[in-house]
């Protein structure tokens, strides 16, 4: 059963992450207080097993709410380091923009082809804007 909450803050720390655009750094070190706080905890309460009864208003678990509260944060971390720098060294980064641009390149691999499109893979050399490409290209 606690594997299955862990999953569970996981995948939700993993969606916290897509809406919450905070650095890595970050949730690692939110991820890092919550495991500290989970040591300690567990130092205190083999020490003075007296702090080992719960609140009446918290529900209890399987778990301690702070591994919880890691796993949350560990989640939104991995979320946050697969995602790809945007700079403009990065194609996607021109997307959405208000100027148009051109793409030269070359073709890496054969085309992919699809009934409606085709997937190609490019190595870009020059990317231009299209009116600069225009008047270079007519004169």
């Amino acid at each position: 059963m606690p594997l299955f909450w862990l999953s569970l803050a996981f995948l939700s720390g993993v969606l916290l992450g897509k809406l919450i655009n905070w650095p890595l750094t970050i949730w690692l070190t939110l991820a890092g207080l919550c495991l500290l706080f989970a040591l300690l905890r567990y130092f205190l309460v083999r020490r003075f097993p007296a702090l080992a009864s719960r609140p009446l208003a918290l529900p209890s678990l399987p778990i301690p709410y702070s591994l919880l509260l890691a796993a949350l944060f560990f989640g939104a971390a991995r979320y946050q380091s697969v995602q790809p720098e945007w700079t403009p060294g990065f194609i996607a980064w021109y997307n959405d923009r208000p100027v148009e641009y051109v793409v030269e390149g070359v073709l890496v691999q054969p085309a992919d082809e699809r009934e409606r499109y085709a997937n190609l893979r490019l190595e870009v050399d020059h990317l231009r804007d299209v009116k600069l490409f225009r008047l270079i290209s007519f004169q």
